[in-house]
């Protein structure tokens, strides 16, 4: 969970101290609730000096309960507590290689991506250092020995030295068991995957890694049993112990989550460590994340042969729009664990360290790059595949092609352009629906050279309900390290008649300028069955069902809550209430209603500057009561009526008998500033009910029928 900022008081290393969640804990029986990364702070600066966001991750915490409620069960509880920006189950991971029977015992790949090349142009860094996030390592490997990254701060003396929060951190740490040691017991898997990254070469032993000179911290993630418990706190790890680049072999199918997003941020864009990230073994289009989070350099596989990896059915490099670049992962010769070497293997397991040990390859010849301008350069150099006729298949779903690492530190003459802060918009009420033109626009940055005057970026999409007018525009010059935003040139799309309610659409940008092209996805829902409309001076949403502020329950992803003039929403929860008798009720925070008629709307309105309609009936209810509501909201954009809007109500009895002593109401749950302080008033002479601060700001329903 990642607690509101508001809620910061609340929070201690070991609790989160507020009445609202002593019920849900006990219900759930809580063993403990602690801060996944106790040691950082709040960022002094929202956003970095080009603009971009930073990420906070300092109030985010790991709960751990005895019942055996689902984790999807319990969500729904916490967030309606209003404290929480996000919920998420802690998703397990599985690591991306397969164990193979011996086969060609050598170090074939590193001609296939030009290793030798590129050593002669530079062998690394001993400065530079890859995170190795995995199962554990061999730290006395004969070839592995010299190129830990020792941490002379903490020597091993039963004392943190550093200050790090981490005793005796000498030679990495062992995030799975909470230990110093992190040796690979029974799972070589980290000793492997190391060897790929970081073996050390010429040095008349063994094996070769393609970082050469550069360093490796070893960060084991797995516990006593083997599972991997120490994942993204992994990532932070390498981030904040001085990692230019972390590597992760291991993955989960389909399973994106804020928590993890937010992490590779905080790693990549924040603090300058590239996480690179295996693509995943399904041989299929699943997306594995960490890979195909945004921030983070996706690597598909290949055969010895430059064809995509493919064994049979369901073993074979994954392939996605998310992949963005691809290295050998056949016929993998391997460091075992306790001395010596294995043969081939295969998996993307050993395609990523590959990219990883380039990263940092790249990075000693270039120290000043940030790691976003590592990631393009690996991107801009990767060699295209689409010539091999077996990779027709794939086309699109290889990346910008096959690490090329001579090419990466030779080449410096492409620029690198990545787009940040999206914005879709219809220019006017902010809905997207049938028949409306949409345009798409952010800020564009060039991480590497400057781009040519004939630069361009095309947009397309697969959707069936897309009419896209505006797909290409021309870029030109922009200069090395700077950034334009791009709401002068918009790309724009119709949404096609018939479009079906919340359909969820892909687009691929493709960035080119002469031989460069590089592609990113975004995406956006249309004809969402709820509105979200802020021509006044209120933000506010309204649901197809009898949903108010959000279109969710408990979760605040579908609507804006009620913002005023452009302020943090004022309301965690709001819908319609109907109860007859003491006995029957229809609530919509128990999904008591349901759809009955398409939410539709007028814009300029007839009655106002925007009229929206719906009906919704309470069918579902477990003791229905029979009733069928028309809603109708009244929104203007007149001076003298910006500070609110009105919904009237046309309530209709479908029981078949009837209906006597029914009760009618607006449940509302507001929350202004910190609700701590809130006071809930209802005021019967003006029929208002209402909630305010002391210090005197105030938001309520007050009802104009009799």
């Amino acid at each position: 969970v990642k607690v509101k900022d508001v809620f910061r008081t609340d929070c201690k290393d070991d609790a989160i101290v507020n009445a609202r969640l002593e019920y849900i804990f006990g219900k759930i029986e809580i063993l403990t609730v602690l801060k996944v990364f106790p040691r950082h702070q709040k960022p002094a600066r929202a956003k970095h000096a080009n603009g971009q966001l930073k990420t906070d991750i300092s109030l985010i915490y790991k709960l751990k309960y005895k019942s055996n409620d689902d984790p999807w069960s319990i969500i729904p509880s916490l967030l309606k507590t209003g404290m929480f920006e996000y919920a998420e189950p802690s998703f397990k991971f599985e690591l991306l290689y397969t164990p193979n029977d011996p086969q060609i015992l050598d170090l074939y790949f590193l001609d296939t991506i030009n290793a030798y090349e590129a050593w002669d142009v530079t062998k690394g860094d001993t400065n530079v250092v890859i995170g190795i996030s995995d199962t554990g390592f061999d730290i006395d490997h004969p070839d592995l020995v010299d190129n830990v990254k020792y941490n002379y701060l903490d020597p091993i003396n039963g004392v943190d030295d550093d200050n790090d929060g981490f005793v005796d951190n000498y030679r990495g740490w062992d995030l799975g068991e909470g230990d110093e040691d992190p040796s690979a017991g029974s799972n070589k898997h980290g000793v492997f995957v190391a060897g790929v990254a970081g073996a050390s070469t010429d040095n008349g032993n063994q094996l070769a890694g393609v970082g050469f000179k550069c360093k490796l911290l070893p960060i084991k993630i797995t516990d006593a049993t083997g599972v991997l418990t120490g994942t993204y706190g992994s990532i932070v790890y390498a981030a904040d112990h001085g990692c230019s680049v972390v590597n992760c072999s291991w993955g989960s199918p389909n399973s994106w989550s804020q928590l993890g997003q937010d992490v590779v941020k905080y790693a990549t864009v924040d603090n300058n460590c590239l996480v690179v990230a295996s693509a995943g073994n399904s041989n299929n289009s699943d997306k594995w994340y960490p890979a195909s989070f945004s921030w983070v350099l996706s690597v598909g596989g290949t055969d010895t042969l430059n064809q995509k990896w493919v064994r049979n059915a369901t073993d074979g490099s994954s392939f996605n729009e998310e992949v963005d670049i691809v290295a050998p992962s056949m016929s993998i010769m391997r460091l075992n664990n306790g001395g010596g070497t294995l043969g081939g293997a295969r998996g993307t397991s050993f395609s990523s360290p590959m990219v990883a040990g380039a990263a940092a390859i790249v990075k000693s010849k270039f120290p000043h790059y940030s790691a976003i301008q590592v990631m393009e350069q690996l991107k801009a150099t990767a060699n295209d595949l689409s010539g091999i006729p077996f990779n027709s298949t794939y086309e699109n779903f290889m990346g910008e092609g096959l690490l090329d690492m001579y090419r990466a530190v030779t080449d410096s003459s492409n620029p690198g352009f990545y787009m940040d802060g999206m914005v879709f918009t219809d220019l006017q009420d902010g809905l997207f629906t049938d028949g409306e033109v949409i345009y798409i626009y952010g800020t564009l940055f060039n991480a590497l050279e400057a781009s040519s005057s004939v630069s361009k970026m095309t947009i397309s999409t697969i959707s069936p309900f897309i009419e896209l007018i505006d797909s290409t525009r021309i870029i030109g010059v922009i200069p090395s390290k700077s950034s334009v935003i791009t709401n002068g040139i918009p790309f724009s799309f119709r949404i096609k008649a018939g479009t079906p309610a919340n359909t969820l659409v892909d687009f691929k940008i493709v960035f080119e300028d002469l031989t460069y092209d590089t592609k990113q996805m975004i995406s956006t829902t249309l004809n969402v069955d709820y509105i979200s409309t802020s021509i006044n001076d209120l933000s506010f949403t309204i649901g197809a069902s009898g949903k108010l502020g959000y279109n969710t329950i408990g979760d605040q992803s579908q609507g804006v809550g009620l913002k005023i003039s452009g302020g943090e929403t004022v309301l965690y929860q709001m819908g319609l209430l109907a109860a007859v008798d003491g006995v029957k009720s229809s609530f919509v925070l128990d999904n008591d209603w349901e759809k009955n008629e398409e939410l539709s709307y007028v814009y300029p309105g007839i009655e106002s500057s925007l009229d929206i309609s719906t009906s919704f009936k309470d069918e579902p209810a477990s003791n229905s009561i029979g009733l069928t509501l028309k809603q109708k909201t009244l929104v203007w954009d007149d001076s003298d009526k910006r500070k609110f809007l009105i919904i009237e109500y046309n309530v209709i009895n479908t029981s078949g008998a009837p209906i006597t002593d029914l009760n009618l109401g607006i449940f509302s749950d507001w929350d202004i500033n910190n609700y701590n302080n809130n006071i809930a008033v209802y005021d019967s002479t003006i029929k208002t009910g209402y909630s305010y601060e002391p210090a005197g700001n105030y938001v309520g329903v007050h009802i104009l029928s009799n």
